[in-house]
């Protein structure tokens, strides 16, 4: 049924997302960022060796891990090399520093001038200063100039590249230039053909399957602790949007049957898994399994499924309530 789900997926929307080459500004980090070495500027060449392109899957391939990441980051023009704790990382994912843990950093480029006291701002202009205040970025700039209001600023402007011009415009008593902001950033979509989306789904199928067998993997493994994050009925629903998108609908309903489909094969009695096991000793004894041995393995599946129920919907309630 995933299968089925991505291909159609790729085929009507395409795969969106935000790359890592367009960055040229570097990414800004939040605290739990800058406490695992990183710095706002700092653009993400490659993980544990491999290349960066898709920014979505930067924060995966830092929390989906069983050791330690080494992260090179291109820093004001030369590469520095983090190594990143398997114990810090394991901290941000507990305490979910993750969410916001990167945004790409934006300058504050002028879309067009909306006051005639901004009209002296040309489209293309990059603010890189505004009196003494330097290095913010277009947010922080928007709180500086409230600060400011009914003020006149000296504005330090690029033009062009590399000319730097001073300009004097007023502040309005809302805290405004009266100019509006350029984003240089667009999501790129790849396409599909009716033809070439079967394929592309078939992989986009097998890479979240692969992706969620290696976060099982983590949570039989006590050092990841992933264990303490494992979600029932409750963590299931917050998955879902606010807001109704029929992409992200079949997006997360293609990702529940992944989940349905690897628990299943787990080696569990009363799951196929656990069938498969009795099966394949048939296969290789000849001889089959009595029913007796099969009766009593179906009780402890039974019972090691609706512990794993208890305790997946327990930290839910513990979440929900305690934390």
């Amino acid at each position: 049924l995933a299968i089925f789900i991505y291909i159609g997926i790729c085929y009507t929307w395409g795969d969106n997302y935000f790359s890592n080459e367009d960055a040229r500004w570097g990414y800004t980090f939040n605290e739990a960022g800058r406490k695992l070495g990183f710095q706002d500027g700092d653009r993400i060449v490659s993980i544990d060796g491999e290349a960066v392109d898709n920014v979505n899957k930067i924060v995966n391939a830092l929390i989906i891990t069983e050791g330690e990441r080494r992260v090179v980051v291109e820093r004001e023009g030369r590469q520095v090399e983090l190594t990143l704790p398997l114990g810090e990382l394991i901290e941000m994912r507990q305490n979910k520093g993750y969410e916001d843990l990167l945004a790409l950093r934006m300058p504050f480029l002028i879309d067009s001038a909306v006051y005639e006291t901004a009209s002296a701002l040309r489209r293309g202009d990059e603010i890189v200063a505004i009196n003494d205040a330097q290095g913010l970025e277009y947010p922080a700039y928007r709180e500086y100039l409230k600060a400011h209001a009914g003020e006149d600023v000296t504005l330090t402007v690029k033009r062009e590249g590399d000319m730097l011009l001073e300009l004097v415009v007023p502040v309005s008593d809302e805290g405004r230039l009266g100019v509006t902001a350029l984003n240089p950033y667009r999501l790129r979509t790849q396409k599909y053909t009716f033809w070439q989306a079967i394929p592309a789904g078939i992989s986009k199928a097998g890479k979240v399957m692969s992706s969620y067998w290696e976060q099982l993997k983590m949570i039989v493994q006590p050092k990841t602790k992933m264990y303490e994050e494992l979600g029932g009925f409750i963590a299931i629903g917050s998955i879902f949007p606010g807001d109704w998108n029929w992409e992200d609908f079949w997006m997360k309903t293609a990702f529940l049957s992944i989940i349905l489909a690897v628990m299943n094969i787990l080696p569990i009695p009363g799951l196929d898994g656990g069938h498969a096991i009795f099966t394949f000793w048939e296969m290789i004894t000849g001889r089959k399994v009595s029913d007796k041995i099969l009766e009593g393995a179906q009780y402890v599946g039974l019972f090691i499924i609706l512990l794993l129920l208890l305790y997946a919907n327990g930290n839910d309630i513990y979440r929900f309530f305690i934390k």
